[in-house]
Parts: structure tokens; C-alpha cells; sequence
């Protein structure tokens, strides 16, 4: 039920009102309960969102949940999900909005942006052994021939990387997120594996953590930047009798987003997660 407070018991009774509705406040305003809105994160991909213990964690989760709560017209709760199966909802207007998603305008028409949240870094890491055979810097041609490994609808890549894999230059081996990739590398299954620098980074700690013989036997050289590129909360773009809330929502989202980074905040969450 709505209810109305009125500045006077005059007002009150002219509209009709009951006059319990005066008892909540001598300011006019309304109730209203805030839309349910559902939001997908991917849920391996360290550490900027991931899944420990049955809860979402990392830095996207941390910034949007900031965000959601000034935006008090929604209760928005964050899903996980695997991000292929992410991507598929959105493409089939069943999903509202899935994070972080790189611009990839020509490869998902489906999908509009919200303003950037974060700039990342796609580094190449490969076997040692590897590495002191290959020349540093020029991406993907001085790796072809080699078994590359990336997660699982991730373009991460770049054109002409798939062009090669189409060419078969080089292999492109998909896996369902870091750690299983990093994991592949570091049992030479694959040759290299592209990802964010410090998603990989992050993830590589963790696992010589749990297994140090790993970090003995096994050494990894960073090869270089591929590219840097910004992050999003990304929306579909089908099904609009669904969300017709879809507009508003992305413009309340985008004036929090530049509230919080002119403050520092978004520096200030992301900081806590990098490297000492």
C-alpha cells in the first residue's frame, strides 16, 4: 500500500485521505516499493568478480553495490553466473544487465554500455621455456604456432589473433575461467594464457599459495600488454516491454558512477586489491 503525508488535516480531508497518513511526517512524500531488478556478474573472474563460499566477492560487486544502494527507486540484487551463460541471456533479451563486459559492438549488436567503470590490462603470460624463445611486444605473431589458452567468451584476444586461430597459426584452447586456465599453464598443458594482468596476477598468488611446488618447478614470464580497454555494466538491448525501467535505471547508474570516481572512490576500492 502507498501512503501520502499532508502539511495540513484541511488538505488531508479535501483529498479524500484517512487522516492516519498525517502521523508520518509534516513533509510531503510518497512510498513507493523500489522495482526488483536482477543483475548478472561473472562468477570466475578474479578478482574483480568471483564466487568464494557461496558469496559474491571483488571489485565490480564492491563498486556496484555502492552504486545500487543510491539508487533508491531499485532493489537490484547481483547474480552469479557462468560468463558464456551470462552473455547467451542477455543475447536472448531474458537478462537485463551483465558485468564487466568489454565494447564489442560488431561481435554482440545485442548489448548497449553503460559509461566506463574501470580500464583493464590484457597481458600475455607464458612458460618460461617459452618465452626465452620468443621475441617480446608484438602480439599475436610472434606466438604463432603456440597453444593459447582464454576463458570461455572472452574476446580478449583481438582480430587479428582470431584470424590466425582461423588460419590455424596458432590454437586457441578455451577454458571456463583463471584458475583453471592458469592452472593449464602451469601444468604445461597450454603454452600461454591471455587474461586481465592483475586478474592473473591475483589468481597466480592464490594458487602458489595452495600449491608452492608449483612456483618451484613451474616459471611464468609476463610477455607484455596486449591492449588496454574499459569495462561496463552492459544491457540488453532486446525485450523492452520487459525493462521499460531500462532508460532511468542506466541514467541513475551513470550519475552515481561519476559521483563516486570524482570522489576517489573507485580508485580506493580498486586499490585494495592490487599487488603490494
Amino acid at each position: 500500500m502507498t501512503f501520502f503525508c499532508f502539511r495540513s488535516l484541511s488538505k488531508a480531508l479535501r483529498s479524500g485521505v484517512p487522516w492516519l497518513p498525517l502521523l508520518c511526517s509534516a513533509t510531503v512524500f510518497a512510498s513507493v516499493p523500489a522495482l526488483e531488478v536482477l543483475v548478472y556478474a561473472d562468477e570466475s573472474y578474479p578478482p574483480y568478480s568471483y564466487v568464494e563460499y557461496g558469496q559474491l566477492k571483488g571489485v565490480y560487486p564492491e563498486i556496484f553495490q555502492k552504486i545500487f544502494s543510491q539508487m533508491p527507486a531499485y532493489s537490484v540484487r547481483m547474480v552469479p553466473v557462468a560468463w558464456k551463460r551470462g552473455l547467451l541471456l542477455l543475447e536472448q533479451g531474458r537478462g537485463f544487465a551483465l558485468f564487466p563486459p568489454y565494447m564489442r559492438q560488431e561481435e554482440r549488436p545485442y548489448m548497449s554500455y553503460s559509461d566506463p567503470v574501470l580500464t583493464e590490462e590484457t597481458a600475455v603470460f607464458c612458460l618460461s621455456e617459452v618465452a626465452a624463445f620468443r621475441k617480446r611486444g608484438q602480439w599475436p605473431d610472434d606466438f604463432a604456432g603456440l597453444r593459447i589458452a582464454t576463458n570461455f567468451g572472452f574476446a580478449t584476444g583481438g582480430g587479428k589473433f582470431e584470424e590466425m586461430v582461423s588460419h590455424h597459426l596458432l590454437l586457441k584452447d578455451e577454458g571456463p575461467g583463471n584458475r583453471s586456465n592458469i592452472l593449464k599453464l602451469l601444468h604445461r598443458r597450454v603454452d600461454c594464457y591471455i587474461n586481465d594482468r592483475l586478474s592473473v596476477l591475483w589468481e597466480m598468488d592464490r594458487i602458489y599459495a595452495e600449491f608452492p611446488r608449483l612456483q618451484k618447478t613451474v616459471a611464468i614470464a609476463e610477455m607484455g600488454t596486449i591492449r588496454r580497454e574499459n569495462a561496463y555494466l552492459g544491457f540488453t538491448n532486446l525485450n523492452p516491454a520487459q525493462f521499460p525501467f531500462k532508460e532511468d535505471f542506466v541514467l541513475q547508474f551513470n550519475r552515481v558512477l561519476r559521483g563516486m570516481r570524482e570522489r576517489g572512490e573507485i580508485a580506493e576500492i580498486l586499490l585494495r586489491y592490487q599487488r603490494p
